[in-house]
C-alpha cells in the first residue's frame, strides 16, 4: 500500500513539475482599426530556428493562447495571414501576454494585369483564380501558387498555408499522390489550371466531418473545363561527350480517373531519387 502511495506522490509530483514548466502565450490580434481578426495564425518558433514548436488561431473576438514546453531561453512569435502583414516578435520563454495589431497587405504583382477579383472567401473556402497571378516568367502552377496571399512553397516543393503544411493537396477533389504531390505542382502548366481552392480547418476524414476539428488546410486544384490530357516535358542532348537529361511527365484527368506518370533519366548528376519527394 504505501508503494502505490509513493507512486501515485511520484507521478503527482511530475504532473505539477510539468505544469509549472509549461509556457502560456496568450494574447489579441486585431488590424489597424481595432476590429479583431478571425482564424490569423499564431506560430510559435525557438529564437533563430525555423522549426514550429507550437501555434495556435485566433479565434472570433481576435484571442488566441498557446501552450507548450521549450527549453529555449527566448522565442520567435509570428503571425501569418492571407491578407495581412506577417509580424515577428522576439519575447522572452516565460508566460506573457502578446498582443498583434496587423496592418492590411497590399500585393503588387508585377507583369500581371487584374482583370477579375483575385480571391474569394465563402465560408471555410478561399478561392485564388490563377489569371490574377500568372506572371511572363511563370510555367507551372507551382511559379504561380507562391505569389498567392498565405501561400508559401518550400525549396522541397512542400506547400504551406498561413505557414502550416497542407494537409491534403487535391485535383478536382481528387488525392491521386497521397502527399508527394510535388510531381504534380511542378510540372502541371498554369494555363492549364483555372483556381486553385484553400479549404481552411478540413477534415479529409468523412466519418469525422462535423465531430473532429482540424486547424491544417488542405488544397484544391481546379482545372480548366476543356483540360483532359497536361504535363510537362524537357530534354537536353550534349553532343560530345554524349550528355543527356530528360524529364516528361505526361498526366490525365477526368471525372472518374485521373493518372500522373514520370520518366526521367540523366547522365548530368542530378538527383532523381529526391526530385518532386516532399
Amino acid at each position: 500500500m504505501k508503494r502505490i502511495i509513493s507512486l501515485i506522490a511520484f507521478i503527482l509530483m511530475l504532473t505539477v513539475a510539468e505544469l509549472q514548466a509549461q509556457t502560456v502565450i496568450k494574447g489579441n490580434v486585431t488590424d489597424t482599426s481595432g476590429e479583431p481578426l478571425f482564424n490569423v495564425s499564431v506560430l510559435v518558433h525557438n529564437a533563430g530556428s525555423n522549426l514550429i514548436i507550437a501555434y495556435g488561431f485566433s479565434d472570433i473576438d481576435g484571442n488566441y493562447e498557446i501552450s507548450f514546453n521549450s527549453p529555449s531561453d527566448s522565442l520567435d512569435i509570428k503571425t501569418n495571414s492571407s491578407f495581412y502583414e506577417k509580424i515577428t516578435k522576439r519575447i522572452a520563454n516565460t508566460s506573457q501576454t502578446i498582443d498583434f495589431v496587423l496592418k492590411e497587405e497590399i500585393y503588387e504583382l508585377k507583369g500581371v494585369t487584374v482583370m477579375a477579383r483575385p480571391v474569394e472567401k465563402t465560408n471555410d473556402t478561399i478561392e485564388y483564380f490563377v489569371d490574377s497571378f500568372v506572371g511572363l516568367e511563370d510555367k507551372s502552377i507551382e511559379d504561380v501558387l507562391k505569389k498567392m496571399p498565405g501561400i508559401e512553397v518550400e525549396g522541397n516543393g512542400q506547400i504551406l498555408y498561413q505557414g502550416l503544411p497542407i494537409q491534403k493537396f487535391y485535383v478536382e477533389g481528387m488525392d491521386l499522390m497521397d502527399g508527394q504531390y510535388a510531381t504534380i505542382s511542378k510540372n502541371l502548366p498554369h494555363q492549364s489550371v483555372a483556381s486553385v481552392e484553400i479549404y481552411e480547418n478540413h477534415q479529409p476524414i468523412a466519418l469525422l466531418q462535423d465531430r473532429v476539428d482540424t486547424e491544417r488546410a488542405s488544397l484544391n486544384i481546379k482545372l480548366s473545363k476543356n483540360v483532359t490530357v497536361t504535363g510537362s516535358g524537357e530534354l537536353g542532348v550534349g553532343l560530345y561527350p554524349l550528355l543527356w537529361n530528360v524529364n516528361v511527365t505526361p498526366m490525365l484527368f477526368s471525372d472518374k480517373v485521373q493518372m500522373v506518370a514520370s520518366l526521367q533519366s540523366n547522365n548530368v548528376g542530378n538527383d532523381l531519387l529526391n526530385n518532386n519527394m516532399i
